[in-house]
């Protein structure tokens, strides 16, 4: 026998490997219809993704961690929110080989509101700059001619919102203001 064998090592070709059933719901606990999830690691090629109803399976013979990105089904409607991605780590283990997880999928959230500028300046020039203290990223909304904006959709949480007139600078910061984003709603910010 070769030496995976011989140490009852799972990547051995009689070994069955590892198996993740993962069930994609949203708040309300029902199935996400229409979800997709896909295995986004190096390791992507060892595994074998398939969908068994409301179910994803998940089969590896490779005990490196995968990552998966489960993405929601784009809304029915114009206005409706769309589903904030996720991301699940999954590392096999040698004393468990079928794994079981679920990933909740929350509705995204966004911010709508308007400007006015103190100097007189048009607000067409102004602009929100947007933290997510969660995921770390920046994102921004400029504003229209008539003053509001509308950001992008993004995860539901904390988010810091940097008003500004023009470009970025550090002198741009006076006005600050920190907003707790709720899943599948849009949120009012007067800067």
């Amino acid at each position: 026998p070769s030496e995976a064998e011989a140490e009852g090592d799972p990547r051995s070709t009689d070994a069955p490997g590892w198996r993740l059933s993962l069930r994609v719901i949203d708040t309300a606990g029902q199935p996400v219809v229409g979800a997709n999830v896909e295995v986004n690691s190096p390791e992507a090629e060892a595994a074998n993704l398939r969908r068994i109803g409301a179910t994803f399976e998940l089969r590896t013979s490779d005990a490196r961690e995968h990552v998966l990105v489960i993405e929601g089904p784009a809304p029915d409607r114009e206005d409706a929110a769309p589903f904030a991605s996720a991301s699940l780590r999954w590392q096999p283990t040698p004393d468990e080989l079928e794994s079981s997880a679920e990933v909740v999928l929350q509705r995204a959230a966004r911010i709508v509101g308007s400007f006015h500028c103190t100097d007189g300046s048009s607000p067409a020039s102004a602009g929100i700059d947007i933290f997510h203290v969660e995921t770390g990223e920046w994102s921004n909304a400029a504003a229209v001619e008539d003053g509001t904006f509308l950001s992008s959709w993004m995860p539901a949480g904390e988010v810091i919102v940097y008003a500004r007139n023009g470009s970025w600078s550090d002198t741009d910061l006076k006005d600050r203001e920190t907003l707790i984003l709720s899943a599948g709603q849009s949120h009012a910010f007067h800067g």
